[in-house]
């Protein structure tokens, strides 16, 4: 899994949702409408929920929302979706009102972007729900905390806290023949430890002997 989310990889099988569960809420208020209106204005209505399909993804893709990352933060989803919604949303409307479908094809389309986004917020809570329950990774699909370049500088000190790990291990590794205990006694005698210093590696201790 990519550490930087620049380069990673795509979920094919969320954006897949996506488009289902906007193509699943058109044929649910076609049935629902059923005779009331002519075969043609709902071709007219497949038309702008098309349109509206294409942006709304689009949208989602440019918000990084479909890269396989660590993160998963439900108010910012929620958030980034329901922005690519309102774009979604706004185009579909003037390309209505520029073209004129016709009365029923804009009371239709008006239903349609309202249930749409309650189901786009019925499918983010259930396919959350189902990740936490099926896998033990964080849910793939992700959201940033702040701007993306913040998260670009976290991603780097990371990088860096990794590498100085290593060469602390290497040290250890190197000098003190691997023994952990014989760098402390070391370093304790060169610096006495605190009292709260001493707690502080008897909890460590402690923890690791209950995790193990």
């Amino acid at each position: 899994m990519n550490r930087s989310n620049r380069g990673a990889n795509t979920n094919a099988i969320q954006m897949c949702i996506d488009i289902f569960v906007i193509s699943l809420v058109y044929y649910i208020e076609k049935i629902v409408y059923g005779n009331y209106l002519r075969e043609d204005t709902y071709l007219k209505c497949f038309a702008l929920v098309i349109v509206f399909g294409v942006v709304y993804i689009l949208a989602n893709k440019e918000a990084r929302i479909y890269n396989v990352t660590l993160f998963f933060y439900m108010d910012r989803f929620w958030k980034i979706l329901t922005k690519s919604w309102i774009l979604a949303s706004i185009t579909t409307i003037v390309f209505m009102y520029v073209y004129n479908p016709g009365a029923g094809a804009r009371r239709f389309h008006l239903h349609y972007l309202l249930f749409s986004h309650i189901a786009i917020c019925l499918n983010m809570i259930v396919s959350r729900f189902i990740q936490m329950i099926t896998t033990n990774y964080q849910a793939p699909r992700a959201a940033y905390v702040g701007v993306f370049e913040e998260f670009e500088k976290f991603n780097y000190f990371l990088n860096k806290t990794s590498m100085k790990i290593a060469q602390s291990e290497r040290f250890v590794e190197e000098t003190f023949a691997g023994s952990l205990p014989a760098f402390l006694a070391a370093f304790a005698s060169r610096k006495p430890l605190s009292e709260g210093e001493i707690d502080e590696i008897q909890k460590m201790i402690n923890a690791y002997r209950e995790g193990n």
